[in-house]
């Protein structure tokens, strides 16, 4: 997770240098059988910070459930006065993340 990556001192004296950029991109279509419901679905997410950015989007259209998941990290520094903010945005991409969709399969 973000939180165990970057996230895992309660706070900082000194900047948090981010030395190795990622990138991540997932498309994901699921096809459920006929009258399968999809009873919960997670709420999207876009958030964009200096070097944080992650958005979540989930549409659902009869059997069909599609799914955009994208997470960049820049590299650099986070000042220690802001670190605070930037572990709030970490714990927020790993719930909307790690997020679940319920689904009753039809009979």
């Amino acid at each position: 997770t973000l939180g165990a990556s970057y996230a895992s001192q309660g706070g900082r004296q000194e900047a948090l240098a981010i030395s190795r950029a990622i990138q991540y991109h997932v498309h994901r279509r699921i096809e459920l059988p006929v009258g399968s419901t999809v009873v919960r679905a997670p709420g999207p997410l876009d958030l964009k910070t200096a070097n944080l950015e992650a958005s979540r989007k989930l549409t659902v259209a009869a059997n069909v459930v599609e799914e955009e998941i994208a997470l960049g990290i820049s590299t650099g520094t986070v000042p220690a006065a802001q670190y605070d903010a930037f572990v709030q945005g970490a714990h927020k991409v790993d719930d909307a993340f790690l997020a679940s969709i319920r689904v009753i399969a039809g009979k």
